[in-house]
């Protein structure tokens, strides 16, 4: 884990990925890192944007709407996930 720490961060290429090529990490062990780690990491950058505030009310109604609902459907999947 030392080894890997080292490529935190930083963007890929090929000499990086052929630095690590003989690292294996298990699936079952990758996803669990997404789903505790980069997930809700990414999850609050996300929603720190708030794509709402770049939409006219008046004039996207029914889309304002319509993307909330979206919103409630996959934060239900985060739930059943237990991500929040």
């Amino acid at each position: 884990m030392d080894r890997l720490a080292t490529a935190t961060l930083k963007r890929g290429s090929a000499a990086l990925a052929a630095e690590f090529a003989d690292v294996r990490v298990p699936l079952a062990d990758a996803i669990a890192v997404f789903a505790t780690h980069s997930l809700p990491r990414f999850l609050a950058m996300t929603r720190a944007i708030a794509m709402e505030r770049l939409w006219d009310p008046a004039a996207a109604a029914g889309l304002i709407a319509r993307r909330h609902r979206e919103a409630s459907l996959w934060r239900s999947g985060f739930v059943a996930l237990q991500l929040e």
